[in-house]
């Protein structure tokens, strides 16, 4: 970042960063710099608040991006306290300008900071050593939410009974309020979700689907300001008496809708299924025995299940959502 060398860059001189308590020693003209002496009585420089978070990340980046170049080690200083940075980093999150330069930075570099495209990393990394964190303090880290449910640019539904998948990923949020959304503005509130697991919803529409492009907004109740969007997109009707329904995902479900106590799945280019999961439209799992045969698996479900379901079915790290009526 730029800094005025006498009056700013010279004073921090090697300094840790740090939070002054008591008079400075030095008060920069502008106001935005400090010299002076911490809780530990060591010299510390401390920066205006709304520098601070950069601070932090930008410290972060340098250690993490050329740490093992050449054979070289790259931690923090051995004075610099890490906790102080992480503290900095949570209380000034990358605002919009911070992204947009970042962003900049992509483009004519290629580099990216990984602090700033998820903040929550930083909690993964003992900087004075350059470590793995497997087990954070549970009070390191910001909400985050990801939609990863639809995913598509058509989604197909229904005739008779209209719905659509939604899934999301969710970190540090104790409620999540889902909301539809037509040209960018709320018109229905879908549910609200005091899960912090990535759930399959299936949410059957209450009101007419609409030709405009759509999308789903996923927020924390509790901080607003967390939120996600799916991608835009569109709905696409289909025949819900078809002997099979095209899955968004490309999983082939059959016969759908099922009336026996079996049906099938074969997954895209006959990949193979490692497990099946069965959820009513309330998010809650469905006890069912799977049988796997090669690419197909059938799936023996309880008597007497009649509705819609949802399926999440694992390849690996592959996760895939389809929909099944049962009647």
């Amino acid at each position: 970042f730029p800094a005025e060398q006498n009056l700013a860059n010279g004073k921090r001189s090697n300094y840790p960063f740090g939070e002054i308590v008591g008079a400075p020693t030095y008060v920069s003209p502008s106001g935005m710099g400090r010299l002076g002496k911490d809780a530990g009585n060591n010299t510390v420089y401390e920066p205006a608040d709304f520098q601070k978070g950069e601070v932090a990340r930008a410290l972060f980046y340098m250690v993490t991006a050329y740490n093992g170049i050449n054979g070289k080690v790259w931690t923090l200083p051995s004075g610099q306290n890490q906790d102080v940075l992480k503290k900095w980093h949570f209380q000034d999150l990358p605002d919009a300008f911070e992204r947009a330069r970042h962003e900049l930075i992509y483009d004519l570099q290629g580099n990216r900071n990984p602090f700033i495209d998820s903040p929550n990393f930083a909690c993964r990394i003992n900087f004075s050593n350059m470590s793995w964190v497997a087990t954070p303090d549970v009070n390191c880290g910001v909400s985050q939410l990801k939609v990863v449910k639809p995913d598509s640019n058509i989604v197909m539904v229904a005739d008779d009974v209209p719905g659509t998948i939604i899934g999301w990923q969710a970190l540090k949020c104790d409620s999540i309020r889902i909301e539809y959304l037509v040209n960018d503005t709320a018109i229905y509130t879908i549910t609200n979700s005091t899960t912090t697991k990535v759930l399959p919803y299936f949410w059957a529409f209450s009101l007419p689907i609409p030709t405009d492009s759509v999308r789903v907004k996923i927020s924390d109740i509790t901080n607003p300001a967390v939120f996600a969007l799916s991608k835009k997109f569109k709905f696409q009707l289909e025949n819900v008496g078809a002997e099979e329904i095209k899955q968004a995902d490309g999983i082939r479900v059959y016969p759908n809708p099922v009336s026996g106590n079996e049906f099938y799945l074969t997954l895209p280019e006959n990949s193979e299924v490692v497990s099946v999961k069965m959820f009513n439209t309330l998010g809650q799992q469905i006890p069912v025995d799977v049988v796997v045969k090669g690419a197909k698996v059938t799936v023996n479900k309880k008597v007497g299940l009649k509705g819609i379901f949802i399926l999440s079915v694992q390849n690996g790290t592959q996760q895939y959502f389809a929909r099944m009526f049962c009647h």
